[in-house]
């Protein structure tokens, strides 16, 4: 007799979508393209982006752990002392991480192109969002440590 057969269907286990939308800013090459833009500003379209950054590999989600050790790192240094130096090494690892999150949705974002097209807020903005899951797994992963702790001084 054959026994129960059991599986664990991955392709059912799918993250909650989460999307950035953001409208790209044109950049005209020639001097009177960016004359017309700036007199007429409705000529000028912009191609509206929808990236998903609920798609992160395991992959990308070891890289991220690996820059958010050094990214924590690096912003208490800076926070101790502020300094160029510093300031410039915590917005590389910045954008290095925005960048990891959208390309596998979004390839052609560098970070040119998301420092082309958003203003610093929004930076801000879109790398709290990006963080959002990652640090509730952090605190969901610390209560349930305290918990076993807990379990194991009670017994």
């Amino acid at each position: 007799m054959q026994p129960d057969l059991e599986i664990l269907n991955l392709d059912t286990i799918i993250p909650r979508p989460r999307y950035i939308e953001l409208t790209e800013k044109a950049k005209p090459k020639d001097g009177f393209t960016r004359l017309l833009y700036t007199l007429f500003p409705k000529l000028q379209k912009s191609r509206k982006h929808r990236i998903d950054v609920s798609r992160i590999t395991v992959r990308t989600s070891l890289e991220m752990d690996k820059f958010m050790f050094e990214f924590m790192k690096a912003s208490v240094e800076f926070a101790k002392n502020p300094n160029d130096e510093q300031s410039e090494i915590v917005e590389e690892m910045m954008y290095t991480i925005l960048e990891k999150v959208c390309q596998p949705s979004a390839p052609w974002v560098t970070r040119d192109w998301l420092m082309d097209n958003l203003t610093p807020d929004q930076v801000i903005e879109m790398f709290t969002f990006i963080l959002r899951p990652y640090k509730e797994r952090i605190e969901k992963n610390a209560e349930r440590l305290q918990a076993a702790l807990a379990d194991q001084k009670d017994q």
